[in-house]
């Protein structure tokens, strides 16, 4: 009898050879079990696989926005902290970084106290990229609409977000994948390749 776990994985193969699988991480900057997954899952499964993995990282969670007579307010499951640290984050990711490029970052950001901005301009001085249009970013309003844009994106996750971090592949949400990207995320994305690359 074929386990269970195989089956649904066939479930979510693509019929033609798939060059890259989709990774979607909803996550907060705060949460402890994002800054494990994120340092211990997500950045050395990219180490090994590269740009085989296409990912997309949404700092936002458990985030709530609330509009009180035109007033437009955040509210970060960890505070306001979390909040400065998902805005810093969102700026990050709006720039035109390479994905590898990304990834160290935010990887060096989750690792050092990510609510810092201190530690994130050491982050960027650390890979040589570039704190100033991150800085503009965060000092602006650009850091608050990209965080709407998060908000919106997380609220449209079906089925709606219930823990952080939540995992999708290929732009769908199940929940024995989740889990076991959660405690082997190489090996979990390595079943979606049709032809495998080095590293699977």
């Amino acid at each position: 009898m074929i386990h269970l776990k195989v089956l649904i994985f066939l479930c979510f193969f693509v019929l033609t050879l798939q060059d890259t699988v989709k990774v979607t991480l909803y996550y907060e900057s705060l949460c402890p079990y994002s800054k494990e997954f994120i340092t211990e899952q997500l950045a050395p499964a990219y180490s090994v696989l590269g740009d085989s993995l296409d990912i997309e990282l949404i700092p936002f969670g458990k985030a709530k926005i609330s509009n009180n007579k035109g007033k437009r307010k955040m509210i970060c499951q960890h505070g306001p902290k979390e909040c400065f640290g998902n805005k810093m984050q969102a700026c990050v990711i709006d720039q035109n970084f390479t994905q590898k490029q990304e990834i160290a970052l935010v990887n060096c950001i989750m690792d050092n106290d990510p609510e810092v901005k201190e530690n994130v301009q050491a982050c960027c001085k650390k890979y040589d990229i570039p704190w100033r249009p991150i800085k503009r970013c965060i000092k602006g309003d650009r850091g608050d609409r990209l965080l709407n844009e998060f908000g919106s994106i997380t609220d449209k996750l079906e089925p709606k977000l219930t823990h952080v971090p939540t995992i999708t592949i290929n732009n769908v949400y199940n929940t024995t994948i989740d889990e076991d990207s959660r405690s082997s995320l190489l090996k979990t994305v390595c079943n979606f390749f049709v032809e495998k690359p080095t590293g699977c």
